[in-house]
Parts: structure tokens; sequence; C-alpha cells
């Protein structure tokens, strides 16, 4: 093309390199024979190797720096996890330090008491004010009955049972008898004290179930009639 012969076409986009010299005994393509034509303008064609090494290379970069990345992520959430653990633990103690928890001496939670419903209030059993029970007939207790039932430490308005009695006499004498506390003057007379408001807790249950039986009965009576 224009005047020029041996020149490659112009639309092929190569460029002709000098042709190496031909080894004896070579033939065109064959063994002993070193390409004729080369793309200088195409990277890939002439050099996969190295850009197959520099791609390779990027992505290991990459990578490595993906996982340091997400292992200061992971003691980054460890970190903040162990504030948080520590400062909850902080104000526990804190509020342990403010507000107390008093023993009353009884050995038994709130909700255990005779007298203390489920729902955190002090009466029936039952919960339901003064009921059907025989806590009805608690109206008619005296202040020395009442007494009785503070020192052994029950609600006397509460729908109680001679268990009930006993269950409170057991949790004194373990705590008051002489034996306990080696023979003293105090814990005999404080026992006495305990065995005679015993008695009277007994006597006052007893009355009060035996007045529930008997209101029982007359109203079986009249459904009858």
């Amino acid at each position: 093309t224009f005047g020029f012969p041996d020149a490659p076409a112009p639309c092929m986009g190569i460029r002709a390199r000098r042709l190496r010299r031909r080894k004896a005994g070579g033939l065109h393509g064959a063994p002993g024979f070193e390409g004729a034509f080369e793309d200088d303008d195409d990277f890939v064609s002439s050099k996969p190797t190295s850009r197959y090494a520099e791609h390779r290379a990027f992505v290991e970069r990459e990578s490595a720096r993906r996982r340091r990345k997400g292992a200061a992520m992971d003691w980054l959430i460890v970190l903040v996890g162990f504030l948080i653990s520590s400062l909850a633990t902080c104000v526990a103690f804190i509020v342990h330090l403010a507000f107390p928890v008093q023993d009353d001496g009884t050995g038994m939670r709130s909700e255990e008491r005779p007298g203390h419903d489920s729902h955190g209030a002090t009466g029936t059993r039952r919960g339901k004010g003064p009921g059907k029970g025989p806590e009805r007939f608690a109206a008619d207790t005296d202040d020395e009955t009442r007494d009785a039932f503070a020192a052994l430490r029950l609600d006397p308005d509460a729908s109680l049972t001679l268990e009930d009695v006993a269950a409170a006499y057991r949790r004194m004498a373990r705590k008051l008898h002489p034996d306990k506390n080696g023979g003293s003057r105090a814990s005999s007379a404080a026992m006495q004290n305990v065995n005679a408001a015993r008695q009277k807790c007994v006597a006052e249950v007893s009355r009060r179930l035996e007045a529930k039986r008997r209101e029982d009965e007359d109203e079986n009576e009249n459904e009858n009639e």
C-alpha cells in the first residue's frame, strides 16, 4: 500500500517485527524457528504470566487486608461485650450496697411466709380479702392472743392452720433453744415465752377452725332444707 507492497495492511493493527534468524534445519513454525510476528500493542498476549502474577498478588493482599480488618472487628466486639458486662456488675454491686436486703430472721422468703399471697400482699392466703376461711373469725382475737401470734412471727389475720403454728414454733425453737445458746438464762426465758405463745396460737387456730366447721354445717343444712 502507498508504494510499499511489503508493509502489512493497516487494518491488522499489528506491527511487524524483524524476523529472527532461522536456525539450520528449521522450518516455518517448526522447532528451531522462533515466531515471526508479535503483538506489541496487546499486553495480555505478550506477557500473560506477569499479568496473572500481579492479579494474584493483588487478590492475596486484599484477602490479607480483609482478614486483618475482620480480626480487629472481632477484638472490638469482645472488648465491648466485656465492658458492658463489667458495667452491669458494677451497677448491681452499687445497688446492693445502696439497698441491702434485710433479713427478718425467719429464714423464709416473703412469698413463703404465712398470710402472704402470690401477688405480694399480706392477709389471707387466697389474696381476696377476708374470704370464706377461718380468718373471718380473727376479729374476735384479743390483744394477748395477737401478741402470741407476733411472738411466733405469724399474721393473726391470715388463714392459718395448726401445721403453720407448728412450723413457726420449730423455727423459733431452733433459734432460741438453750442447747443452741449455751444454756443461757435469756434463751431459757425466751423459749418459755415461745411455748406459751404456741399454746395460745394453737387454741385460737382451733377455735377458728371449729367455728368455720360449724358454719359450714349450718350452710349445708340450710341448703338441704
